[in-house]
Formats: structure tokens, sequence, C-alpha cells
């Protein structure tokens, strides 16, 4: 499994593996990016799926 630069920052930062829902938005954040669209909802969903993991890891 080949993780992007933002998980391996949240691996190396946390210690812990990003959850399900991190690795879909950020999955879903590099393709906005590569593509040009789709930006505002993939970013939203990031920070969604950031906000949840902080109680599952402690952010």
């Amino acid at each position: 499994m080949t993780y992007s630069d933002q998980e391996a920052a949240t691996i190396m930062m946390s210690g812990e593996q990003p959850s399900h829902l991190q690795r879909k938005a950020s999955q879903a954040q590099a393709k906005a990016d590569q593509s040009g669209s789709g930006k505002a909802a993939a970013s939203k969903a990031q920070s969604e799926a950031d906000r949840a993991a902080v109680p599952k890891h402690g952010l």
C-alpha cells in the first residue's frame, strides 16, 4: 500500500494509521488537485475526515 504525502505526514506525526475515511478523502483530494475539478468538495471531505479522526487518534 502506498500513501500520499499528506497521509505519510499524518502517520509520522501521530504514530497512527490514517482512518479509512481519511484515506478516501486524501485520495479524492489528490485526484481533485490533479484534475482541478471538485477541489472544494474534496477539501471539505478532507477537513471532515480529519475532524472525525481527532477522537480516534487524539490529534
